[in-house]
This record gives structure tokens, C-alpha cells and sequence, in this order.
């Protein structure tokens, strides 16, 4: 799976904003108010952030515990020292942490973009009113479990691409043998 592209948050944070904005507009044209998010979003935005730490954690523990073990290897001179070998984490579960966290910073670019317009259609109005806070709250929250995703979505990159460091990630082709 390839990296989050930058281009790709700020494309959807732009779109929410430019949406946001049409939306609002046009609610208040037709004599409506313009929409407030409710505090829960802020909660539930930072409780995706939390919860995808946790799942990444295992991932975060097997890189860590996969260095150091790399790196006992290295220093063959002094085997007492070595670390031991961590257990083997299961790949689906890396592949659906991954998955998770880059659906996560794509609709948190989405929700903040939504937000920013929101609040600048509010700043932009005669009277400011008290519910700006609470798009300001939702704009927060959904950076926050942005910056988690993205944060979640580098823990779970193969070190070196998955090559290996003894043959430089080519190997030599395998010879028939003549039986």
C-alpha cells in the first residue's frame, strides 16, 4: 500500500471547505442557520485518534522489539547481549491497522475541511455566535485524529521497503538443477 500522499489531504480538506461553504450559503439564503456540529463529534474524533493508537500499539512494540533484535545481530561480538527474536505479528492485522488509518485521515482531512469553512462562513457574518466554538472543538478533534492516522499509517511501513540489508534487496536467481 502506498503512503498518504500530502496532495490527497489538502484535496480533501479543500473540497470540505469549498463544501462547507456552498452548504452554508445556501442555508442561510434560504433563511436557515447555519450549521453547528455538536460537541460529541469533537469526543468522537479524539476517541478514533485514541483507539487507533491502540490498535497500532502491538505494531509500534514489534518494530521496536524487531530493531533491537536487528541490531543485537549486528553486534555478534557480544552474544549475551543479544535480544531475543520477537514473535511474529500477524500481517492481516498490520494490513487492516493500515487500512483503518489511512480511511481515518482521509475522512479527518474531509471533517476538518467541512469545519474550516464552516467557521470562516461564521467569522465572515455580523454576529459571531457561541456555536463557533463548537466547530472549532470539531476542527481540533478531527486534526488531532488526523495527525494519530497519519502518525499510525508510518508505524506500519516496512523497514527499508521490506528489503533485506544482507543482499541489498536483490537476490541472485536460483539455478535449475539437473536431476
Amino acid at each position: 500500500m502506498k503512503t498518504t500522499r500530502p496532495i490527497a489531504i489538502v484535496a480533501l480538506t479543500v473540497l470540505g471547505a469549498v463544501a462547507a461553504g456552498f452548504f452554508g450559503s445556501f442555508q442561510v439564503s434560504h433563511g436557515h442557520s447555519l450549521p453547528v456540529s455538536g460537541m460529541s463529534l469533537t469526543f468522537t474524533m479524539v476517541g478514533v485518534g485514541v483507539i487507533l493508537a491502540g490498535l497500532a500499539y502491538p505494531i509500534y512494540r514489534y518494530r521496536k522489539q524487531s530493531l533491537a533484535f536487528a541490531k543485537g545481530l549486528a553486534k555478534e561480538a557480544n552474544a549475551s547481549s543479544a535480544a531475543a527474536r520477537p514473535k511474529r505479528l500477524d500481517p492481516f492485522y498490520a494490513v487492516r491497522v493500515l487500512a483503518l488509518s489511512k480511511s481515518v485521515s482521509f475522512a479527518s482531512a474531509l471533517i476538518a475541511g467541512w469545519h474550516f469553512g464552516l467557521i470562516a462562513l461564521q467569522l465572515t457574518t455580523p454576529v459571531v455566535t457561541q456555536g463557533v466554538w463548537k466547530n472549532v472543538g470539531a476542527l481540533v478533534g478531527s486534526i488531532a485524529a488526523m495527525g494519530v492516522a497519519l502518525a499510525v499509517e508510518q508505524i506500519c511501513k516496512i523497514p527499508n521497503g521490506g528489503a533485506d540489508d544482507t543482499d541489498g534487496g536483490k537476490s541472485a536467481p536460483v539455478e535449475p538443477t539437473a536431476a
